[in-house]
């Protein structure tokens, strides 16, 4: 079984903690709506709204640096917290076309949160953002409220939203 990691604080090579990863954590709805052709694995479109899954790690190495605190609430709760940050949040990642550099996207629009609890959103993402994490800024620092799972092909950018899944989303631990 090969072993996963992540680095926190990653910029240019270096880092701030190096994790490893023990195990996953997938909402049911997510894992039955996979579908495998060879290598590749598809996400079917009931499945999309449930792109969300909890990690448990170990600290490898550097030092931990604190976590984003994470909403913790009712959908209706979120949605006052959209319209407190004037339906603008932030996502920040690692794009293939900087793979090795973090990118952050602040105050782009939200443009629909669905009744799925899914974001349509106008930050600018690409492959390899999946998973990343988007953020509320709010008076007490920022509040993790999602992360990004879909982006549209680079030449479709102006006529289709990113989608991310909110923290409502999230499976039971």
């Amino acid at each position: 079984m090969p072993v996963y990691g992540f680095k926190a604080g990653f910029h240019q090579g270096e880092y701030q903690a190096k994790y490893q990863v023990l195990d996953q954590v997938f909402h049911p709805a997510f894992k039955r709506g996979l579908q495998y052709k060879g290598n590749d694995v598809y996400i079917l479109p009931q499945a999309a709204e449930y792109d969300i899954a909890w990690l448990k790690v170990k600290l490898v190495e550097g030092v931990a640096p604190a976590p984003m605190p994470l909403f913790k609430g009712e959908r209706a709760a979120l949605e006052l917290a959209f319209k407190t940050a004037n339906m603008q949040l932030n996502q920040g990642g690692f794009a293939e076309d900087h793979d090795q550099l973090l990118t952050a996207h602040l105050a782009c629009s939200l443009t629909q949160f669905r009744p799925n609890n899914t974001l349509f959103h106008r930050c600018d993402t690409l492959s390899g953002d999946s998973g990343s994490p988007i953020w509320l800024t709010t008076d007490h620092g920022p509040l993790l409220i999602g992360v990004q799972s879909s982006a549209p092909d680079w030449f479709n950018r102006q006529q289709a939203d990113n989608v991310g899944v909110s923290v409502l989303q999230l499976p039971a631990l």
